[in-house]
């Protein structure tokens, strides 16, 4: 299994706490087993010296990793889905569509509200009849700062995400009738 290593800058603190959140949530309930999720691995804080030994290292990554300055980076190891597509109407299918809204139910029994629904944080994997929800930036998790997460809160969610799937995307593409 291939992972990826994400940098969050110094401004993004709280998105990343929400993300350390969202996926202790996803270990703690074993969400990323259905596959709704990536697997996360880890985080950590990184400070500007090894990002400079990266950059010498890693000749590629030295601009991005330059241009983040003088301060330390906190990172979080996800797994990697190299055949993936980020969902669009070229991919979109009523069955992609159904795993979508399967994949945020599974989410939502870990009671964390994604908070930010839009087609580029669904991923497609079509080799694993597979479809991922990511970025939890905007999420929130069950017992930290908000409060509660009510089941309005999820039911709410999961009909926006209803809307963006079937309303906006499905219907939007013409799929050829099948032979019964």
């Amino acid at each position: 299994m291939r992972a990826s290593w994400q940098f969050l800058g110094r401004g993004a603190a709280f998105l990343f706490d929400n993300e350390i959140a969202a996926y202790t949530r996803f270990r703690q309930c074993q969400t990323a087993a259905s596959g709704a999720v990536l697997q996360c691995f880890g985080w950590a804080e990184v400070d500007t010296k090894f990002l400079k030994t990266v950059a010498n290292m890693i000749p590629s990554f030295a601009d991005a990793i330059l241009a983040h300055g003088d301060h330390n980076a906190r990172g979080i190891l996800l797994e990697d889905l190299p055949d993936s597509e980020i969902l669009s109407i070229k991919n979109i299918t009523p069955a992609v569509a159904d795993r979508a809204l399967r994949a945020l139910q599974s989410i939502h029994a870990a009671f964390v509200l994604h908070g930010s629904l839009d087609r580029d944080h669904i991923v497609v994997v079509p080799s694993q009849d597979r479809v991922v929800w990511e970025n939890f930036s905007h999420s929130t998790s069950y017992g930290r700062r908000c409060g509660d997460i009510s089941r309005k809160d999820l039911l709410a969610e999961l009909a926006q995400a209803w809307d963006l799937l079937y309303r906006r995307l499905v219907s939007s593409h013409s799929f050829p009738l099948s032979a019964a």
